[in-house]
């Protein structure tokens, strides 16, 4: 974890913490090259000017980046179409409703290496979805993990009150190991999604 420092030439944007919270790897054609996207994410500065958002700033040099990506007020960004055994170097900046832009913060960087996918799941109606190492536990808002490759994952439906587990859902495939049951077990051989479908008992 890097603490960053932003600064604007108006007002100091305070600390911010920007790390690199995993990669995965897309299944592509074998003609095609492999890519992989990395995930990044910050704490928001607990002081200064009021933030309107942040621009994430990329390049395969240090110090040297291309056009940034301006990704709003979330601290959360995932970064598509990596070149696997490229060295990618990351930065961040924020800024405020007039446009003032801080100066980049320190750098992270990241070595893309191959291995490991991106699970995302998600719930629709009254329930909540756990993993059984903790690292998902969603109720309304998607959550994403990245696994290793090969890594079981046990999802596990859990029903409010009111409501009854109906199904699962994997928009990735057909996976026998999610046709039944409140768990699914799912395999992180590719990029995975599961959605668990819950009803009202009324």
């Amino acid at each position: 974890m890097v603490k960053l420092q932003l600064l604007s030439r108006r007002a100091v944007f305070g600390m911010v913490v920007l790390s690199v919270i995993g990669l995965f790897c897309m299944s592509l054609p074998l003609a095609m090259a492999l890519d992989s996207v990395v995930g990044i994410q910050w704490t928001s500065p607990s002081s200064g000017p009021q933030i309107a958002g942040y621009k994430v700033y990329m390049g395969t040099e240090a110090g040297m980046y291309g056009l940034p990506v301006d990704v709003g007020k979330v601290t959360t960004h995932f970064i598509p179409e990596l070149q696997i055994g490229q060295t990618y170097f990351f930065a961040v900046t924020a800024y405020d409703a007039m446009g003032n832009e801080s100066i980049p913060s320190n750098e992270i960087s990241r070595k893309i290496l191959t291995g490991s996918y991106l699970l995302t799941a998600g719930v629709y109606g009254g329930g909540q979805i756990t993993s059984h190492d903790n690292k998902i536990a969603c109720q309304s808002q998607p959550c994403r993990y990245i696994y290793s490759l090969d890594a079981e994952v046990t999802l596990t439906a859990h029903a409010h009150q009111g409501f009854a587990f109906y199904r699962w859902i994997n928009w990735t495939g057909d996976s026998p190991a999610c046709r039944a049951g409140t768990s699914c077990t799912v395999s992180m051989n590719q990029a995975q999604g599961v959605t668990a479908i819950f009803l009202s008992e009324q």
